[in-house]
């Protein structure tokens, strides 16, 4: 949650707003700490429950249109329960919840007025409350205050011409879904519902059957297809006016409809916090964002004063009881806040991350910030009450939850388990290619079984043919390495300063050695030659194929929306993992011979890797280029993905299942592809049902100095630092946390399959990589390593191993990081995949990794410069210019010779343009030569 600099609180009495689920999970992480003198509830309504708990009898206030806010372990559910629980369950839960607490609250308790002043420099919370029942007014002061009321309390509908004539002429007419009850009211009646989202659709499923038909659903977007039929609603568009004397509505697009009898508006809710009008700055404004807050949680400028669970479209439990693990352990002085100017900044860079969506977290961020809290509170050693944590199976249930949640009304909202519904989740494993294909019926090898067996003590192993290891030629393998702080990195985020070396000695050399036997029981910490040059597993070497897997789900990917995570599988690098993709996804076509409705088809940019090609060719697979624009990969427009496989002539072939992208130094632009196209380049293959093939060699090279400083040479402002995560993981470090994630974050489909080497990390020679991917793709290419390549080579992964996987050392000393890497390592799936996790590898690996970008990053800026110095930009007479070059036309005069640079790379290749009798890509590479020979290559290229 930022700099870590200590801020000191002195809180002993502290009260709480609301006795819904954040207000009973404040004041149960509270107590845990031992520390407050005085926790007192103050609750409005007759019982706990928040919004869960209310009347029959709905009230009859409506403001139309209504546009501003002022007007011990904790029990489970009930294991009969459904996987969707009502109303009335939750609030059963609830109650259940509170139980150990219920001496604290003051029910039927309002808070009329909270008022701040300042005692000897420390804040101080004059708290006005009214007992409902009695009409006592009483006033007390406390250190801190904690908000859970307000979210749920003002109805939003949105103004619209004459509503407020139809409100008053028609009473009853208009309601909010906060107000809805049950259907029978609506029986044999005209309706329109107002808004899409969960209790849009919810309200019109339950009251389609019983009203006119059809009921109107009025949105702004378009309603999925399968929600929209769940709904029985025919769709509509916005309410552009209301016609009062004909009971009437008129539409966005024309249409009239009369004789309406209900208008119920699902368009959710505004912030009103009427008791806290005194206090300055305002944070009451227009209702739609609480202002001045950090992480959405704390009062920067009075931080004794937190507001709970105000992010829309999350898990609200779990994430209310993760605040309070926080705040709780900051007033009680053991977790520190960052200084108010820091959480300033935070407040704006958000603002402009998230735009008019301020407190809407979308793409899981939810998940993401209980496991990073989780992770933080374990990390520190802090006593008090742990927080949630989601494992990787509940982190891919809330990525199925819109799908999960029609499954069940679908089939008649009796499921208890997603068990029942998981029918309706099918994965691409059986769906983008034939069933027929060999590699679906290959059996694992039996030989590979039986070798499990071989590790039990006192088995002898007579079967196999392997050579006794006394027999190797090697006694050991032993090589001088760097260590991880030979090169200087460079900033992760524009305006931050970057690592300093942390060895004094950086550029001095380590000593690893493989040993040729090794006294160590445990499989995947043994790095030795009986294990290393012996035959094994087709997955890889057992302590690299752990690291790996270790890096992959908790550094990498650690969002990856997959019911059991994300799986790897070692290979002998990225063209040997695109062979097998290949292998296993596409089937043998021959011209003459095979059906030409059978050719299978593989989409990719136009620019694409050459290699790709001559592998894909000869098993007969016709290339579907897609055309890129400035962004990258188009999704619409005409040949782009969306126009491709819509419009696909099946005379031709099979259309396309399969995609093969490269996402970073996007060719020919050099960019790295946003989330943004991302998500929508997603979509489009779950449409289509297309395999995304995301080959990443030099995913570590993204230069987060480019975008800024191409804008500077063009004398133009520097961008805003994009939005690449939802939530950044607090133990992640910064250099993966600048990378834009991966089509793995977005998969869930389980359509991914990304591939990594060690090539522009380590070496090329290493001739080592991995697969990621659905755990069931993973285990069809463990099939095929079996009867091909088996594992890389013995030699290379016994090295890689000893490198990453090495005791702690003076080159990275034991430090806190590395402590809780190894403490978030233990979070993993089941007990049996909390495979062994030692010394400084993770730390290590990417201070090394973000030496290396440093170095490449430097290199890049300085052949940008002298290219850039040369180069002409084209803005005269109109001249056909690239399809990705909307902006700059110019006329390529026959007889001029005149170097465009486009855009400052984002990964290893520059991509400057020439224009001779026309438009001419060239390639540029500034990582094989030399220092001073980059700079010389770029001053040639410049002056020829």
């Amino acid at each position: 949650m930022g700099s870590q600099q200590p801020r000191c609180f002195d809180v002993h009495r502290i009260a709480i707003i609301g006795a819904g689920p954040c207000g009973l999970a404040a004041a149960k992480y509270l107590l845990a700490q031992n520390t407050f003198e005085n926790v007192n509830i103050f609750e409005q309504q007759a019982e706990v429950g928040g919004v869960w708990y209310y009347s029959p009898k709905p009230s009859d206030t409506l403001h139309v249109p209504s546009l501003t806010p002022l007007c011990p372990p904790d029990p489970p559910l009930a294991e009969d329960t459904l996987i969707f629980p009502s109303r009335e369950d939750i609030q059963d839960y609830v109650v259940e919840y509170s139980k150990d607490i219920r001496h604290l609250i003051q029910f039927s308790t309002r808070v009329e007025d909270v008022r701040l002043r300042q005692v000897d420099g420390k804040d101080q919370w004059d708290v006005d409350t009214l007992c409902l029942r009695t009409g006592k007014k009483t006033s007390a002061t406390y250190d801190a205050v904690v908000v859970s009321s307000g979210q749920y309390t003002a109805v939003y509908i949105p103004d619209a011409k004459n509503i407020e004539q139809f409100h008053k002429a028609h009473p009853g007419a208009i309601s909010h879904s906060k107000h809805y009850r049950n259907p029978e009211p609506f029986t044999n009646k005209k309706v329109v519902v107002v808004g899409n989202a969960a209790s849009g659709l919810d309200i019109a499923a339950q009251i389609s059957p019983v009203c006119k038909k059809p009921l109107l659903l009025s949105v702004r977007t378009p309603t999925p297809p399968a929600h929209l039929a769940y709904s029985g609603a025919e769709e509509v568009p916005v309410i552009e006016e209301f016609l009062v004397e004909e009971r009437g509505i008129r539409f966005a697009d024309g249409r009239v409809e009369k004789d309406i009898d209900f208008v119920i508006y699902a368009t959710g809710y505004l912030f009103a916090f009427p008791f806290l009008q005194s206090l300055k700055p305002p944070v009451m404004t227009d209702g739609r964002r609480v202002p001045g807050l950090y992480q959405h949680l704390f009062h920067i400028e009075h931080p004794t004063m937190v507001f709970t669970r105000l992010p829309f479209k999350v898990v609200p439990f779990p994430l209310s009881e993760s605040q309070a693990a926080v705040f709780s352990r900051v007033w009680a002085n053991l977790l520190p806040l960052p200084p108010a100017e820091e959480m300033r900044k935070w407040e704006e860079e958000e603002m402009e991350r998230q735009g008019s969506k301020y407190h809407v977290w979308v793409d899981g961020r939810d998940s993401k910030y209980i496991n990073s809290v989780h992770a933080w509170i374990k990390g520190s050693g802090t006593p008090g009450k742990e927080p949630p944590y989601w494992s990787p199976e509940l982190v891919w249930q809330r990525t199925i939850y819109g799908k999960a949640k029609l499954a069940f009304e679908l089939t008649g909202r009796k499921a208890r388990s997603l068990e029942e519904l998981v029918q309706h989740f099918a994965t691409p494993i059986n769906r983008a290619k034939n069933p027929q294909h060999n590699i679906l019926g290959t059996l694992p090898s039996q030989i590979k079984q039986a070798y499990r067996f071989f590790q039990i003590p006192g088995i002898l192993n007579i079967a196999g043919g392997l050579p006794n290891v006394a027999l190797f030629p090697f006694d050991t393998l032993e090589a001088q390495t760097a260590k991880p702080e030979r090169w200087t990195p460079t900033p992760n985020h524009p305006g931050e300063t970057a690592a300093s070396a942390s060895s004094s000695d950086p550029a001095a050399a380590n000593h690893i050695t493989v040993p040729k036997i090794l006294d160590e029981k445990d499989l995947l910490k043994k790095v030795d030659l009986s294990t290393a040059l012996q035959y094994g597993l087709s997955q890889g070497y057992p302590p690299l194929l752990s690291w790996v897997r270790q890096f992959t789900r908790e550094n990498l990917h650690p969002e990856t929306p997959y019911r059991d995570g994300p799986e790897v599988i070692l290979t002998c690098g990225s063209t040997d993992g695109f062979s097998k993709v290949l292998n296993l996804f596409v089937n043998q076509w021959n011209e003459g011979v095979s059906d030409i409705r059978e050719r299978p088809g593989m989409l990719c940019e136009t620019f694409v890797y050459s290699n790709v090609l001559s592998q894909a060719q000869p098993l007969g697979v016709q290339v579907a280029p897609v055309k890129a624009d400035a962004k990258g990969m188009a999704v619409k427009g005409p040949g782009g993905l969306e126009d491709v496989l819509a419009n696909w002539d099946p005379s031709k072939g099979k259309r396309p299942h399969l995609m093969y992208t490269v996402t970073l130094g996007h060719n020919p632009t050099g960019i790295v592809l946003s989330v943004e196209r991302r998500k929508e380049i997603y979509a489009v293959c779950s449409k289509y049902d297309v395999i995304i093939v995301e080959d990443e060699p030099y995913w570590y090279l993204q230069f987060p100095s480019a975008a800024p400083e191409e804008a500077k040479s063009r004398d133009l402002p520097s961008p805003p630092h994009p939005n690449l995560h939802s939530q950044p993981a607090l133990l992640r470090p910064s250099l993966l946390d600048s990378l834009v994630p991966s089509f793995i974050s977005l998969d869930t489909d389980g359509r991914v399959v990304r591939l990594d080497t060690f090539s522009k990390t380590v070496a090329p020679g290493c001739r080592l990589g991995w697969i990621t991917a659905q755990p069931s793709l993973i285990e069809r290419f463990q099939r095929i390593n079996e009867a091909t390549t088996q594992q890389p080579s013995g030699f290379v992964q016994s090295l890689i191993s000893e490198l990453v996987l090495g005791p702690p050392s003076s080159s990275a000393p034991e430090t806190q990081q590395n402590t809780l890497a190894r403490a978030a390592f233990s979070l993993l799936r089941t007990p049996s995949s909390q495979q062994s996790f030692t010394g400084w590898s993770t730390t290590g690996w990417i201070r090394w990794l973000a030496g290396l970008r440093g170095t490449y990053e430097r290199r890049m800026a300085r052949m940008c410069r002298i290219l850039d110095s040369g180069s002409t930009l084209l803005t005269t007479t109109p001249h056909p210019s690239p399809p990705i070059i909307p902006s700059r036309n110019g006329p390529p005069d026959h007889h001029q010779n005149k170097l465009v640079l486009l855009l400052l790379p984002r990964g290893m290749f520059i991509w400057p343009f020439r224009v001779i009798e026309g438009w001419r890509y060239v390639r540029m590479c500034f990582a094989a030569e030399g220092e001073k020979e980059v700079d010389e290559a770029a001053r040639r290229f410049v002056e020829e």
